[in-house]
């Protein structure tokens, strides 16, 4: 069987949500019509991997730089903005198929020194994972506080069009 890699916007839904589901489905048709598996990578999948790491083994290897800071969000909030963008009034809208929906944002390094502070003898490793960084470097600065330590979900959610 062969496998189809779905990653960068369409693959990010966390950092950024990308309103053109028709893309999609046209992926997953094409990917049937050939036989293939499509898989979902996305760069912010570091942050769940690194918890279940911490858990697990008490380490984790990042495929990121531990300065590299991206957009998180809570994934019911994520579909509540996906769902509002959905039924807004697309005279509001500037660009219908396409926003940057944020929460909050955080680094490798600060994920790690949270997770420390659970679990004392948490060790977090980097290997730069060259394609993984470079959709992380072309990732935009988002437009909310960068989280230190909150407890909660996170911070506030803003849709910006582009």
């Amino acid at each position: 069987m062969k496998r189809t890699l779905v990653t960068g916007a369409g693959g990010q839904m966390g950092t950024e949500l990308v309103a053109a589901l028709g893309g999609l489905l046209n992926v997953l048709e094409a990917a049937h019509a050939e036989g293939s598996a499509v898989f979902f990578a996305s760069t912010t999948d570091y942050a769940v991997e690194a918890l279940r790491g911490a858990v697990a083994y008490g380490a984790y290897t990042c495929p990121l730089r531990p300065d590299t800071q991206l957009d998180m969000m809570y994934m019911p909030d994520a579909i509540r903005a996906a769902t509002e963008l959905m039924q807004a009034d697309p005279s509001r809208l500037t660009h219908r198929n396409a926003c940057n929906i944020t929460a909050m944002q955080f680094t490798p390094r600060m994920l790690a020194a949270e997770i420390r502070r659970h679990l004392p003898h948490f060790r977090m490793d980097y290997r730069i994972d060259r394609l993984r960084q470079s959709i992380a470097d072309s990732c935009p600065v988002g437009s909310t506080t960068p989280w230190h330590g909150r407890s909660g979900a996170g911070g506030r959610s803003t849709t910006s069009a582009r």
